[in-house]
């Protein structure tokens, strides 16, 4: 059982965030970046004095992000995000200071995305874009090629399920080949191996309240697995381990009075785990990230 150990608000306490819906971190920089989608834009955040500075947000055809939803940084420090607005996918050119498209080549199934909603990258900077309109997850290979790796218009080999079809796919997280997906419509999560090119159930709901509002996931070095509902966070140690509620709402009173948090618990919209024993929770609706600390 997680016991946390310091939970602080490293930024929004004054404002300047407004929903924040998708964050990664550097291990380059050493920085976190979080698409702050009605400001149109994305920050950094230092994790070591917590300032916040804003990205530039022009695009490189003269427009700007317009919202900003998830996040993702390559091996080189490259920032790749997923606008609800433009439909599109566009990475961060740091010398130009502006933001690039990068989008889908003209396959046999269409070249635009419907509401590009997660993204994800692996440890050979192959990008994966989730198209939660019409439940298509890609991925884009370094060369530029699109390929369609699940859909609810085909069946998957091999697949677990009785009804194999994602469902209204949003976060995802790529930790050693193994693609976690939240599949929201079927109150599932579920993993497509890149490896042996076959899609898994991890966890199913049971009932009508289990696994309800699947937003956010994330993996940490060691492979423990934290995902999150509207107001409650669970953590699965390994995938063949059964998730553990760890914050919910009794816990984060009992967190909001030992640490003096000034909020209540909202919207658990993004995670990320900078670090073992380390994760970072964004509060979507407050507008608030915070850094908590645990031990096992």
């Amino acid at each position: 059982m997680i016991s946390w150990k310091s939970v602080e608000i490293i930024a929004g306490i004054d404002g300047s965030l407004n929903y924040p819906s998708g964050i990664c971190y550097s291990k380059i920089d050493r920085q976190l970046y979080v698409t702050d989608m009605h400001n149109h834009r994305v920050c950094k955040i230092d994790l070591e004095d917590s300032s916040t500075t804003a990205l530039p947000n022009i695009t490189t055809n003269n427009d700007n992000l317009k919202r900003p939803l998830a996040i993702c940084c390559s091996n080189d420090n490259t920032l790749f995000v997923t606008d609800a607005k433009h439909n599109e996918v566009f990475w961060f050119n740091r010398e130009t200071e502006k933001w690039v498209k990068s989008g889908l080549d003209d396959n046999d199934k269409k070249s635009t995305f419907t509401l590009p909603s997660g993204i994800s990258i692996d440890e050979n900077d192959n990008l994966y874009v989730v198209d939660f309109m019409d439940d298509i997850i890609y991925s884009i290979e370094k060369g530029g090629i699109s390929n369609l790796i699940a859909d609810n218009y085909s069946d998957i080999e091999n697949a677990d399920f009785n009804d194999s079809a994602i469902k209204k796919p949003y976060g995802i997280f790529c930790f050693q080949q193994k693609l976690y997906i939240l599949d929201s419509d079927n109150r599932a999560i579920r993993y497509f191996d890149l490896k042996k090119n076959r899609l898994l159930t991890l966890i199913k709901g049971n009932t009508k309240e289990d696994l309800v509002n699947l937003v956010a996931i994330t993996v940490n070095t060691e492979g423990e697995i934290f995902f999150g509902e509207q107001r409650r966070l669970f953590r699965m140690k390994s995938i063949s381990s059964n998730p553990e509620v760890v914050l919910d709402r009794e816990i984060w009173n009992r967190l909001k009075s030992e640490f003096n948090l000034p909020q209540r618990l909202t919207y658990i919209g993004a995670l990320v785990a900078p670090e073992n024993n380390s994760l970072i929770l964004v509060d979507t609706l407050k507008g608030l990230i915070y850094n908590m600390k645990y031990e096992n």
